[in-house]
């Protein structure tokens, strides 16, 4: 099972993950607006969003059981000890 410190590290590395992931999207559709009309950017844009909401879970759901967490259950910080 992993701990608290390894569930924070993944929280924080989703957040970075969707974040560069939105950025991407938001170039890909400057370039669909700007460079015409290729069918493949549509698709670049829908998995990029796919993956942004993937990801996003990910870090809901991670943060969920970090706060749902106390130091007496066994992910809590103290466990190991």
């Amino acid at each position: 099972m992993l701990d608290h410190d390894d569930l924070k590290w993944i929280a924080s590395t989703s957040t970075d993950l969707n974040s560069v992931l939105q950025q991407i999207s938001r170039y890909a559709d400057l370039t669909r607006r700007h460079k015409g009309e290729h069918n493949y950017i549509d698709l670049l844009v829908e998995r990029v969003e796919l993956a942004s909401k993937t990801a996003q879970a990910l870090f809901d759901r991670v943060t969920s059981r970090i706060l749902a967490c106390s130091p007496s259950c066994p992910c809590g910080p103290h466990a190991s000890q």
